[in-house]
């Protein structure tokens, strides 16, 4: 492939970015016929300023391709610039006085995302799905739109990685049936565990959930009786 049918190759690539838009069209009117026979007349010497000229403007457009799809050339990550984009494109509506879809993202506190990390997940979820803005309302360019969901991701991920609250965890104890089931794999033994053990209480239909397990000093002790009766055995 010929430098000149390189350069055509490039410049009928889509391109988002209303610059690169721009020199997209420039080189397709550099490569038309009509305007290198009007600027070179048989001039060699014209001729190879205009090859030039145009792996100029090519590789301008490779490098700045490049750039942007390292995120070099992305929009401002800084929090005024994400107030900015909250008051084009969501202020209108989720407001104090409108509400709407039960959102108010006027007094939320955009240098802390981690602060009001549901609701932004929620927001973020939004414009991944590119639901929001609504039709017919300003809607953000593709490239602007993910650089303010990355500012919120990061931003939320680094907080809580910098400051891990992993919750608390109950105090687990055997079931019933689950200290059946190791009286059997251990000792050999069948048993009707239901003659040493009371039933255990449920949530959400399941007897195996540490905070629902409960543990009293009657129920411990019951659990001693029984391993003593079943060590006799």
């Amino acid at each position: 492939m010929t430098a000149l049918s390189q350069i055509k190759y490039l410049a009928t690539m889509p391109y988002p970015s209303t610059f690169l838009r721009f020199l997209r069209k420039l080189l397709l009117n550099c490569t038309q016929p009509s305007f290198i026979l009007r600027l070179t007349r048989g001039n060699s010497m014209c001729n190879r300023f205009h090859t030039a000229s145009l792996k100029l403007l090519a590789l301008t457009m490779i490098t700045i391709i490049s750039f942007q799809s390292q995120g070099l050339l992305a929009q401002p990550d800084d929090v005024t610039h994400q107030k900015e984009f909250i008051e084009t494109y969501c202020l209108e509506c989720h407001n104090f006085e409108d509400w709407a879809g039960s959102l108010d993202l006027e007094g939320i506190n955009l240098n802390d995302p981690l602060a009001d990390a549901e609701t932004w997940e929620k927001v973020m979820l939004k414009f991944r799905g590119n639901m929001m803005p609504p039709m017919g309302q300003p809607r953000p360019d593709p490239e602007e739109r993910q650089v303010f969901v990355d500012y919120l991701q990061t931003n939320i991920d680094s907080a809580t990685l910098a400051n891990p609250n992993p919750g608390k965890s109950s105090l687990h104890r055997l079931n019933r049936t689950e200290y059946d089931n190791v009286i059997r794999d251990m000792l050999g033994l069948q048993v009707d565990i239901s003659e040493y053990l009371p039933a255990d209480d449920e949530g959400y239909g399941f007897d195996n959930i540490a905070d629902v397990l409960r543990t009293s000093p009657s129920l411990l002790e019951q659990y001693l009786v029984a391993s003593r009766k079943i060590s006799e055995l």
